[in-house]
């Protein structure tokens, strides 16, 4: 019974994973580049969502749907649909997206128009003077210009706030240890509250320290489970997402989303509750083993960059230390997150539901 229960709960993980990469590529755009090395374009028009990409990821035509886009240099430079996610080193926006954009990077510019609110964390931070933002800016950084026109408010967290004109319908509230400049030069409809950033010291340390040490504890420990249970299916893992990421990570966005709604089906009709279970078991294990295998692939593919060769078991501890390190900073950490699951945690989590379907 067991063994029945397996083969038809991978059957069921293998039709999802399988349909949801097939759907995923005749609807979507990818545009993978084949090494670190090599620039991923998007120059002509897309009906759909786009996934770019490469050392340089560039979106030079118009996507009517979502843009995806991370590399040491992003430039979208023609309008998104949708909403935009962007992630690099240095990552510019020229026109704007017709919804919400979540954008990180270490220099970060843009520009144009958004039809809704707009998240953006990096080093340095420039909104230019011909941006329109028709929602709430939320904006995280060392070094933050500010111009342009919002219609909502502003909230920042920031080590320097500088304004060179424009207007904010709302409310500006920022998080700074020093006054903004230039608020002279831009006009705020609703109030401007500045607050101190909190005290490193006493429950507030203690809560950023619980939260760093229960992460990091997590990933250690399931990594070492990895290493020292699976470490070729590892290897397997790690080959199969790097080498075919944009399959795996629609595999893994339908692994993420169909395989509860198979389970809940199958609950409801009252005809397969037993095949719900091992599939519910099969969810959360592949999940949860994610997670931690992608904190070791991160930390594998930097090391395999630089070309030092050290112990797998370095992979581990320090993947499981950067994570956990950058999930746990104050008001960028939920951003990073977000941007680590999507770019590493989703293809880890579709390679293996493909592997699982295969042993």
């Amino acid at each position: 019974m067991k063994h029945a229960l397996r083969i038809l709960s991978v059957a069921l993980l293998a039709l999802v994973a399988s349909i949801g990469v097939s759907s995923a590529a005749q609807a979507a755009s990818f545009n993978v580049a084949p090494d670190q090395n090599s620039s991923a374009t998007v120059n002509s028009a897309v009906n759909d969502d786009a996934f770019v990409v490469g050392n340089t990821a560039t979106v030079s035509a118009p996507v009517s749907g979502e843009i995806f886009a991370a590399g040491a240099t992003v430039n979208l430079s023609d309008f998104g649909g949708r909403s935009i996610f962007a992630a690099g080193n240095n990552v510019t926006v020229s026109k704007g997206t017709a919804y919400d954009a979540f954008v990180a990077g270490s220099t970060v510019t843009l520009s144009g128009t958004y039809g809704h609110d707009v998240y953006v964390a990096g080093s340095t931070v420039v909104i230019s003077p011909n941006t329109i933002i028709n929602g709430d800016l939320r904006v995280g950084g060392s070094d933050v210009t500010l111009g342009g026109t919002v219609s909502g408010s502003v909230f920042a967290s920031v080590n320097k706030l500088t304004f060179t004109g424009g207007a904010i319908a709302g409310s500006l509230k920022y998080q700074s240890s020093k006054d903004a400049t230039g608020l002279d030069k831009v006009t705020i409809a609703g109030s401007t509250t500045r607050t101190e950033p909190p005290a490193t010291s006493g429950a507030g340390r203690w809560d950023w320290v619980s939260k760093f040490l229960g992460a990091f504890m997590a990933i250690l420990a399931l990594g070492a489970v990895l290493m020292l249970g699976k470490p070729k299916t590892l290897d397997a893992v790690y080959t199969e997402a790097r080498g075919h990421w944009g399959s795996n990570f629609g595999r893994g966005i339908a692994f993420l989303i169909l395989v509860p709604i198979v389970g809940i089906i199958l609950l409801a009709t009252g005809i397969g509750w037993q095949i719900a279970m091992v599939l519910g078991a099969a969810y959360v294990a592949i999940l949860v083993l994610a997670y931690a295998g992608s904190a070791i692939f991160l930390a594998r593919f930097l090391f395999e960059q630089s070309a030092n060769k050290v112990s797998p078991w370095m992979y581990v501890l320090l993947g499981a230390l950067a994570v956990s390190l950058l999930s746990a900073l104050p008001t960028v950490g939920g951003l990073i997150g977000f941007i680590y699951f999507v770019a590493v945690v989703l293809p880890t989590m579709g390679a293996l539901a493909k592997k699982s379907t295969e042993e």
